[in-house]
């Protein structure tokens, strides 16, 4: 390789990691300031660059908005592969699965704020109306998800911690928007009445993954 096309690697890594410091300034702006609140000129000052220099990179704030998004996924499903104890291997497949599904309340109690991102996102993508190609890698990020729990719900089935004739497509897709609809009520719109406040968000959140763990193991 000759000095030229070191010098083109060189400079592509500094795009490449100018790109991902932008994209990591505005997941902090977006999700401190909400993304209907947050212009291009805040991100910029987050980044600390011009605002051109933020249009070099992203030609719209949708754009923006798309690929943050993007990179949030990406993040949880690190969280996920991360989730699993030391000595996970000795675990059962319905345990696996609880534990994956448990992420969902330790994101709530250490970054609730991801939660109210992934409620003004879909709204957002509806209020822009995207086209579907938009939004393949985001969708792609989201089914990275799926397959730790997949594989953990077809140990459990062969183990025996969960019932044989469950669908693993319908048991993940619905428990899934279930606990995302619960945490996002709860840190969208909170208590707007009195009787909101009358069970703690934690024992609501609990109850969902009792319920979950019981229908699996068929108790």
């Amino acid at each position: 390789m000759d000095l030229k096309q070191l010098r083109q690697q060189e400079i592509q890594k500094q795009k490449d990691d100018r790109r991902e410091h932008i994209v990591s300034c505005a997941i902090d702006v977006f999700l401190s300031k909400g993304i209907a609140e947050t212009t291009i000129a805040d991100v910029a000052i987050a980044s600390q660059v011009g605002v051109a220099t933020v249009f070099r990179y992203f030609d719209t704030k949708r754009r923006l908005v798309i690929e943050t998004a993007e990179t949030l996924w990406t993040r949880q499903q690190e969280a996920f592969n991360q989730s699993l104890p030391i000595g996970s291997v000795e675990m059962n497949g319905l345990d696996k699965v609880m534990t994956l599904f448990g992420l969902f309340k330790k994101t709530y109690n250490k970054q609730p704020e991801i939660f109210r991102f992934l409620e003004q996102f879909d709204y957002f993508a509806l209020q822009e109306v995207m086209d579907k190609n938009e939004l393949t890698v985001y969708e792609q990020r989201i089914l990275m998800l799926k397959e730790p729990f997949v594989q953990a719900v077809k140990q459990g089935i062969s183990d025996g911690s969960i019932r044989s004739d469950v669908s693993i497509d319908e048991v993940y897709m619905t428990c899934t928007h279930m606990l995302m609809s619960l945490i996002s009520k709860l840190v969208v719109r909170g208590s707007v009445l009195p009787s909101d406040l009358t069970v703690k968000a934690e024992v609501q959140i609990d109850l969902v993954l009792d319920m979950i763990r019981k229908y699996l193991g068929g108790k």
